[in-house]
């Protein structure tokens, strides 16, 4: 029975000891700080029913207006196929043989090659970078370009 009594005495001791040292008396107790008052809220707005027919018709025309389909892009016109052009696959061809007879191919002859391709149709260009390539991976040209055949750089 004395374990709760001390507790008991503990306790209110504690409450009067705080109250002596804040100082106890009304004047020394905290103020209360009034919030500030909330602004009145305002009224909903009232529409007559012309003006809301008004308003719905505009949403449905902006939202009529924006689900519309945006017409695709116009797709590119696919390159027009090459004419044969009997000189430019003449030249193709001297490029290759006189780099074949040298023994390597060069950033020169890469230029010249890189200058006729374009004019070549697609058939011949395959033709022309088959035989170039054959060449190369045979050990038939020591190439002289970094990266790849058509690469303008030396190989350092």
């Amino acid at each position: 029975m004395k374990g709760p009594l001390i507790a008991i005495a503990t306790v209110a001791l504690g409450f009067v000891v705080g109250r002596w040292s804040v100082g106890g008396d009304e004047a020394s107790a905290p103020t209360v700080v009034a919030s500030t008052p909330r602004p009145p809220q305002a009224a909903p707005l009232q529409l007559d029913p012309s003006s809301l027919g008004a308003v719905r018709a505009a949403v449905r025309q902006e939202l009529a207006a924006a689900a519309s389909p945006v017409p695709a892009p116009a797709t590119p016109e696919p390159p027009s196929p090459v004419e044969h052009d009997p000189a430019a696959l003449a030249k193709a061809h001297e490029v290759v043989n006189r780099a074949t007879g040298a023994g390597r191919w060069t950033p020169a002859d890469a230029r010249v090659l890189r200058g006729v391709l374009p004019r070549l149709t697609a058939e011949e260009m395959d033709e022309v970078m088959s035989a170039l390539t054959r060449l190369a991976n045979q050990g038939g040209l020591r190439v002289e370009t970094s990266g790849s055949l058509l690469a303008p750089e030396e190989v350092k």
